[in-house]
């Protein structure tokens, strides 16, 4: 009816009962037929079974939801972009690490996922998986390489209000069946508290080291 009203031909996929009793996909396309007035006097329908393509389709979104569950509670901060690097994924750890909701930040890109810890939209870690910025790897306190694995830590300005933190990062690429890149996936870990006993206990020990006194540390 709609090919009909606008003289146009166009495309349907529909769920069609077999003489079976099954039911299969089919995708469907139509050719108006028109004579010389330009009046339509038939049309053709060529129909394609899509059965295996859609269950297919079908059994990988259930296979991706099924990953996004899990992911959605991994302990660590994570979230996934695609190759345009949009997010696609942002867990509740990640939620409760920035204050921004899923609903607020899923499909955003131009690095807006990097506002929570560096004010506005910076390059992150998860950024170098689509290039080699060397100016960029240095810009890290600590920054390393394992094949496709990116590893690094550094002192975030805007993270935990305004105060500022360390953070662990991992990044890892995303590739199709056919090894493609599809995106990247970072896990980002607060390591604050960890890295300020570290200090005070190079300070506790450098000031032992530089004692005049004779000193001895036990444990308990």
């Amino acid at each position: 009816a709609e090919a009909l009203k606008n003289k146009s031909n166009g495309k349907a996929v529909f769920r069609y009962r077999h003489n079976a009793g099954h039911y299969i996909w089919l995708e469907s396309h139509g050719n108006l037929l028109l004579d010389e007035k330009g009046e339509v006097s038939g049309a053709t329908f060529v129909n394609r079974d899509i059965t295996e393509r859609k269950l297919a389709a079908e059994k990988l979104h259930a296979t991706n939801r099924q990953l996004f569950d899990i992911l959605d509670f991994l302990p660590d901060a994570t979230f996934v972009i695609d190759h345009e690097r949009k997010v696609i994924a942002w867990n509740r750890a990640m939620e409760k690490m920035t204050g921004i909701p899923k609903g607020e930040i899923l499909g955003k890109g131009n690095s807006f996922y990097s506002a929570p810890f560096y004010w506005e939209p910076t390059p992150m870690l998860i950024d170098l998986i689509f290039s080699n910025d060397r100016e960029h790897e240095l810009q890290y306190n600590f920054f390393e390489r394992q094949g496709n694995l990116l590893f690094a830590e550094n002192f975030t300005p805007a993270f935990n209000d305004g105060k500022g933190g360390d953070l662990w990062g991992t990044a890892s690429p995303l590739f199709d069946s056919e090894g493609n890149l599809t995106g990247a996936i970072e896990s980002i870990r607060n390591i604050t508290a960890r890295k300020r006993i570290d200090e005070e206990l190079q300070r506790i020990n450098k000031a032992v080291e530089n004692s005049s006194n004779a000193v001895v540390m036990t444990d308990t």
